[in-house]
C-alpha cells in the first residue's frame, strides 16, 4: 500500500509540473513573451486513498499579477471524493476514526522495539 501511495503522489507531482511548463513554459529559460514567473513551491495537500497527504505543489504568478491557479492541483485537491467515501464507510458499518495501533506488551520487552521497557524484577529478588 505505500509503494502505490508513493508511486500516486509522485504522478501527481509529474502531472502539476507538466501543466506548470504548458501554462509557462520550460524551467530555467528566460522566454521574452512569458505569461508568468515561477515562484518555488507552496505547501499544499491531496486526497489520495480516502485521506488527506501534504504534498508542496508548484507556484506561479503571472506577469500582469495574480496566481497560476493548476486545474490539475484543484482536482487532486478536492475533497469531494474523500467526503464521499467517509459517507460510503459509515453507510457500510466501517469505522472512520483514526486509531492508534500499540505494539504487545512482548513486544514492548524486545530490546528491537525503541523504548524497550526490561521487565520488572521479581518481589522475591530484591
Amino acid at each position: 500500500m505505500a509503494f502505490c501511495c508513493t508511486a500516486g503522489l509522485l504522478v501527481v507531482g509529474q502531472m502539476m509540473d507538466e501543466e506548470m511548463t504548458e501554462r509557462i513554459g520550460p524551467k530555467g529559460r528566460h522566454l521574452p513573451d512569458r505569461v508568468g514567473t515561477r515562484n518555488g513551491t507552496a505547501a499544499g495537500f491531496a486526497v489520495l486513498g480516502g485521506r488527506s497527504v501534504p504534498i508542496r505543489r508548484p507556484r506561479a504568478t503571472e506577469v500582469g499579477g495574480g496566481e497560476v491557479h493548476l486545474d490539475s492541483y484543484e482536482v487532486f485537491s478536492a475533497t469531494d471524493l474523500m467526503t464521499e467515501m467517509a459517507v460510503e464507510r459509515m453507510l457500510a458499518g466501517v469505522s472512520t476514526a483514526v486509531t492508534v495501533s500499540w505494539p504487545s506488551r512482548s513486544a514492548r520487552r524486545s530490546k528491537k522495539l525503541p523504548g524497550a521497557t526490561r521487565s520488572r524484577p521479581s518481589p522475591d529478588a530484591l
